[in-house]
Formats: C-alpha cells, sequence, structure tokens
C-alpha cells in the first residue's frame, strides 16, 4: 500500500481519519491524558514524536516568512526542486 504522507493536527481540528485513509494519508493526533492520572508510555512517546514534528513545521514556516521564501511566484520548472528531503 503506497503512503502520502502524514497530517498533524490538534484534537480541535475536524479531520476524519477515514478520509485520510482514503488518501493513503495517516493523521496524527497528540493524545491527551483525559481521565487517567498519568499517559500510557505509548501515548508519551507518540506525544513526543508529534510535538517534534510541529516544532519542526513551525520552524520552517518561521523561515518561510521571515526569508520571503515564497515572496513571488514560482517557476513550474522549480517545483520539482521544491521538496527536496
Amino acid at each position: 500500500m503506497e503512503h502520502y504522507g502524514d497530517i498533524v493536527a490538534d484534537k480541535g481540528f475536524m479531520i476524519h481519519k477515514d478520509c485520510c485513509g482514503a488518501r493513503f494519508i495517516t493523521l496524527q493526533i497528540p493524545s491527551g491524558k483525559r481521565g487517567t492520572a498519568q499517559m500510557s508510555m505509548n501515548d508519551l512517546n507518540q506525544t513526543k514524536q508529534v510535538a517534534t514534528i510541529r516544532i519542526l513545521v513551525e520552524q520552517i514556516i518561521r523561515h518561510v516568512k521571515t526569508f520571503r521564501i515564497l515572496k513571488y511566484a514560482m517557476s513550474i520548472y522549480l517545483i520539482g526542486l521544491s521538496d527536496n528531503r
């Protein structure tokens, strides 16, 4: 099965997992402790991973705004270079 990416969202967003699954996208929502004294180790590790990703995304957005990376229209010929991982 193909996997196109992940969506990271807070609990308040109305994104349904079945919509993501139909598009081969994984929905990542951090767990909350809701009613329990402590999070399980699995939930804690998942929350840490999601938090790390969110910090990176926020830093990238800040850089895009600060350095005005997308101030002008991007040539269609450069789109292939815009997603270098």
